[in-house]
C-alpha cells in the first residue's frame, strides 16, 4: 500500500435539469413541480453537468447581474500530497483542471411516486465516473465507480436488495446548511429570489421575441408561485427553501481507470482492479444551495488517490 495520498480539493456551480414533485421523476418539461422546461429549451435530461462548455446554449438559463450561480465550472482549488515528507512533487499543477461527471451521470430520483420524506431528495449519481484533466490535457484523472460490480453494473432497477449498493447512497442531508450558504455566498434567500423577480419583470419587457417573453413570463410564474419573496415575514416558500440544502457523498471509486500525466505531478497515481481494496480511490463531496429557476446548485468535494513518489 502506498504511503502517500494525493487529494484534489474542488469545488464550483454545476448545472441539472430535471422535474421535481409531485411530477414524476422522468416527466420531460415539467408539469406541477417548481421546475419547467419553457421556450425553446430541450426535454428535461437529469444530466450533471459541471462545465458550462458542455450545456447546449438552448439550455442554459440566465440570471441577474452578479449572480455566481451565472458561472457553471467545477475546478480544483487546491491539491497536496499527504504522508510521509517527501520532496520533488507538484500537486499545485492540477489548481485550475476541470472536473467532470461522464457517461451522462444523472440524480435518480423518485419523487413522491414511490415514497414519501427525505428519500425522495437524497438520489443516487448514477453512473459515476469522476474525470479531471487540466486544461491541456496534460494531466488526466478518470476513474469509474459502477453501482453494484459484476453483470448489474449501473441497472439498478434489476438490484432487489438495495444494500448492494448502499455505499453510494448519500451520508448525510442538512435542511439549512451554514456551509452551504458560506460557500455559497447566498443567506437571504427571500432577498435572493425577489432580485430575480426584479430581473425577470425587466427582461420580459425588453425581449423581442415573442416565444422568450412567454419563457420568461413562465418562469416568472412558477416562481411567484413557490417562494413567499412578496412576504419577508413568511416561512421560505419551497423554492427558497431548497437554497439551504446540503446533500453529502462519501464512498469508495473502485473500477476502471485511466491516468495520464501523473509523473509531472512527481510520482504516479495508482489503480488496482476491483477486488484490492488498498488501490482503491475516495471521495467526499456535496451537492447544495440549488437554485430551481436556473436548475444550478452547487458543487464541492475532494477526491482521493493512492500516490507512489518518484514513479
Amino acid at each position: 500500500m502506498s504511503e502517500h495520498t494525493l487529494v484534489v480539493d474542488f469545488d464550483g456551480w454545476y448545472q441539472c435539469r430535471l422535474s421535481t414533485d409531485p411530477d414524476p421523476t422522468w416527466e420531460p418539461r415539467g408539469v406541477s413541480g417548481y421546475t419547467r422546461a419553457v421556450g425553446y429549451e430541450s426535454d428535461f435530461d437529469r444530466v450533471l453537468y459541471l462545465q458550462r462548455s458542455d450545456i447546449p446554449e438552448r439550455d442554459y438559463r440566465h440570471g441577474e447581474q452578479g449572480n455566481p450561480a451565472n458561472h457553471v465550472s467545477v475546478t480544483v482549488k487546491s491539491a497536496r500530497v499527504e504522508g510521509p515528507p517527501c520532496d520533488g512533487t507538484h500537486p499545485d499543477l492540477l489548481v485550475g483542471a476541470e472536473v467532470r461527471l461522464l457517461r451522462g451521470s444523472q440524480f435518480i430520483m423518485w419523487n413522491q411516486i414511490v415514497t414519501d420524506g427525505v428519500e425522495r431528495l437524497v438520489p443516487l449519481i448514477v453512473p459515476f465516473e469522476i474525470d479531471i484533466r487540466t486544461k491541456n490535457a496534460d494531466i488526466v484523472l478518470r476513474r469509474y465507480d459502477p453501482l453494484v460490480p459484476g453483470e448489474i453494473g449501473d441497472r439498478f432497477w434489476d438490484v432487489g436488495d438495495p444494500r448492494l449498493y448502499i455505499q453510494r447512497l448519500p451520508v448525510d442531508y442538512v435542511h439549512l446548511s451554514s456551509e452551504v450558504m458560506e460557500s455559497t455566498k447566498i443567506s437571504d434567500f427571500n432577498g435572493y429570489f425577489q432580485m430575480r423577480r426584479e430581473w425577470l419583470q425587466l427582461e420580459i419587457t425588453k425581449s423581442p421575441d415573442s416565444v422568450e417573453r412567454e419563457a420568461l413570463q413562465m418562469r416568472l410564474s412558477v416562481l411567484d408561485a413557490a417562494s413567499e419573496t412578496t412576504n419577508p415575514n413568511a416561512s421560505p416558500g419551497l423554492i427558497e427553501n431548497r437554497l439551504g440544502l446540503q446533500c453529502i457523498w462519501e464512498h469508495p471509486i473502485r473500477g476502471d481507470a485511466h491516468v495520464e500525466g501523473s509523473q509531472l505531478l512527481g510520482g504516479e497515481v495508482l489503480a488496482g482492479g476491483i477486488d484490492d481494496r488498498a488501490l482503491w480511490w475516495d471521495t467526499r463531496f456535496w451537492h447544495g444551495g440549488w437554485d430551481g429557476d436556473l436548475l444550478r446548485g452547487f458543487m464541492k468535494g475532494s477526491l482521493r488517490m493512492p500516490f507512489q513518489v518518484g514513479g
